[in-house]
């Protein structure tokens, strides 16, 4: 097996990790060609990391944070029933209350999830289970 590294990205480009040279998917292209014989040596190379996924502290951090954005653009449509209920009093209907709810619920439970994880995959598999609208 080579000493050589190469990383993987979100396209079909590789990253020589020796020089941090990109190396497009051209079978005509040398450092491409060299790359397939790597393979065939039996080497295997880094996998793709999501960026704010390059730690396990940074993992969490994004994964709450992608969290809490879905969380709040399933809110942020019936907000308006929250504001109107407090200035003049028309109340929100329960089955939109039990919603409201539960999507905070469900962010409150992926984010114990996410801070529980030990490892980077795992805050990568972690997913939300969204209530349907009323």
């Amino acid at each position: 097996m080579s000493t050589l590294m190469y990383q993987l990205t979100s396209g079909d480009t590789i990253v020589r990790l020796t020089d941090n040279a990109f190396i497009p998917p051209d079978p005509g292209n040398t450092d491409y060609q060299k790359y397939l014989l790597w393979l065939e040596e039996g080497n295997t190379p880094n996998p793709y990391v999501k960026p704010g996924y390059e730690t396990l502290s940074s993992a969490k951090a994004t994964k709450i944070n992608e969290i809490n954005q879905q969380a709040y653009s399933r809110l942020v449509d019936s907000d308006w029933m929250i504001v109107r209920s407090t200035e003049i009093g028309i109340p929100v209907s329960e089955e939109w209350e039990t919603y409201r709810a539960a999507i905070r619920a469900e962010a409150n439970d992926v984010v114990t999830e996410i801070n529980a994880c030990k490892t980077v995959a795992a805050v990568m598999a972690v997913s939300a289970n969204w209530v349907e609208k009323p």
